[in-house]
């Protein structure tokens, strides 16, 4: 056992990892460090413990669950069972000292591979005869002595009324963890399908979608003392309004414009519905219908903190388009988007730009709009690296999408 850092988190990863990774980024600043990352997990040690872990977890997209660090292990580890059994008994036992009610815990085993299921099934056997021993009437949530599903965690309240621990190899440390946070998928499904004004033919950005592309700006922090706390968000392409929702819910105070009216009005149902579901207090918006082609800088607030949106991803698309027709959206798209940073470094806004634009899916590979990082640097923008690639940008798309979301983080010089 090595000596434990007391802000030490394993960050859960969504389905696209690298977009999640670079989010987290997007939360640190000095004094947070990487400690370690392997198939999904991230290890962070942060310059100050979370004061609350589910609050920093519902405005981060990309990630599923935080667990803390109980201990810390080097691999391999010979006796990681009875260690295991150990850490989290003693825990359990620590979070359940003053109540007598039958305590409800699990265990997630992850990383460890054919090694897995008989530390799972002795973890869970050990720990429950040693909670007997100690006078606790205990049972365990997993089915079939499989991994805990993240849905039970929810269901049974484990986080507040019961314990979940995990076993994570990350490289070459092994840790036993507490989940202190889990994603409330019943909040982004109600976000993303129970909003009054939805439209399937402009395009339907997911909530955490939204979430990750305001967090890759780096308004928010795991420090929040840190942060400014009411930044300005402006999306130049609001359409139904979620950019601006997921802001809201953040804190920040939103601006948005789109060109077309029905979207100006869908934007502020949305809005209007979101301030009554989540009780926001006073939220401040300012919604507006123009062009971004004719936008000026007086259209606009003296302060902006970020501008973030998503432009047109071109015709809604029911089959795989052929060479010709993507060549076709390709060259239509390339003349909105150049027009969009010409005038974004008209308006000499300098902060930071998330955008997602066009990319098309082909076989393993992707056809972009590839003008875009060359023209973006002629009208005196940086690039900030989202990933190695000579684009700089990251991709996100689902399996049976054709058109992905390339998305880029644009700064002026």
């Amino acid at each position: 056992m090595v000596s434990l850092d007391q802000n030490l988190y394993i960050f859960s990863l969504g389905r696209v990892p690298e977009l999640s990774f670079m989010e987290l980024k997007g939360l640190m600043s000095e004094g947070d460090q990487m400690i370690g990352y392997e198939d999904g997990f991230y290890a962070l040690s942060l310059s100050k413990p979370l004061s609350n872990p589910q609050g920093i977890l519902n405005i981060l997209g990309g990630t599923i669950k935080i667990s803390k660090v109980l201990s810390e292990l080097r691999f391999p580890v010979n006796t990681l069972t009875e260690t295991a059994c150990a850490v989290i008994t003693h825990r359990i036992l620590e979070k359940f000292a003053s109540s007598s009610s039958k305590i409800v815990y699990g265990i997630s085993v992850h990383n460890l591979h054919a090694k897995s299921e008989n530390i799972l099934k002795n973890s869970l056997k050990n720990i429950k005869k040693f909670l007997t021993e100690n006078g606790r009437s205990s049972r365990f949530v997993n089915k079939d002595f499989q991994n805990v599903h993240n849905v039970i965690v929810v269901q049974e309240k484990m986080i507040d009324k019961g314990l979940e621990a995990s076993i994570i190899k990350i490289g070459e440390k092994i840790y036993i963890t507490e989940t202190v946070a889990i994603q409330d998928f019943e909040s982004y499904e109600h976000r993303d399908f129970n909003r009054p004004a939805r439209n399937m033919d402009s395009g339907m950005l997911p909530p955490k979608t939204a979430q990750i592309m305001i967090n890759l700006s780096g308004i928010n922090k795991f420090d929040s003392s840190l942060q400014n706390k009411s930044p300005v968000i402006y999306d130049p392409f609001c359409g139904n309004g979620t950019i601006l929702c997921e802001a809201l819910l953040m804190g920040a105070e939103v601006v948005g414009s789109d060109k077309a009216e029905k979207a100006i009005k869908d934007t502020q149902i949305n809005i209007n519905w979101l301030s009554k579901e989540y009780e926001l207090q006073e939220p401040k918006s300012y919604i507006f219908a123009k062009d971004i082609n004719d936008l000026k800088a007086s259209d606009l607030p003296d302060k902006i903190d970020a501008i973030i949106g998503e432009s047109y991803l071109g015709p809604r698309l029911l089959r795989k388009p052929t060479l010709e027709e993507i060549a076709k959206i390709s060259a239509e798209l390339e003349t909105l988007y150049v027009a969009t940073l010409k005038k974004l470094a008209e308006l000499k806004i300098k902060c930071p730009i998330i955008l997602a634009l066009a990319a098309f899916r082909d076989k393993f590979s992707y056809r972009y709009i590839e003008s875009i990082p060359e023209k973006a640097l002629e009208f005196g923008f940086t690039i900030a690296p989202l990933s190695p690639k000579k684009r700089s940008s990251l991709i996100y798309d689902r399996p049976d999408q054709f058109v992905a979301r390339e998305i880029f983080c644009f700064q002026l010089k």
